[in-house]
């Protein structure tokens, strides 16, 4: 599934404009000619990485998107560990999962 590339200024503007100025994410995103699927994925990075927005603003680029994408980085590899275990269960046993 591919995202839509939102450079980084762009990510710290949708930020500010959420979170200084009250817009919605919904809002936020159009004002900046982003789509509303990266502007909610990198919300919900936000809201999970629990940083404030001056923290946010201290960061270098690399660090703010990796704390952004890091909640999709550990569903991930929680997916694959499940995953792994799923079938190590099924090939350890003869009934069907």
């Amino acid at each position: 599934m591919g995202r839509n590339f939102v450079t980084m200024k762009k990510i710290r503007e949708l930020l500010k404009l959420k979170f200084e100025e009250g817009l919605s994410t919904r809002e936020a995103a159009r004002r900046l000619g982003v789509s509303k699927s990266p502007a909610n994925y990198y919300m919900d990075g936000f809201s999970a990485s629990g940083l404030t927005l001056e923290k946010a603003s201290s960061l270098s680029d690399t660090e703010l998107v990796g704390l952004l994408t890091l909640k999709k980085v550990i569903q991930k590899l929680r997916y694959q560990q499940l995953s792994n275990q799923l079938k190590a269960l099924k090939r350890n046993s003869n009934a069907p999962v």
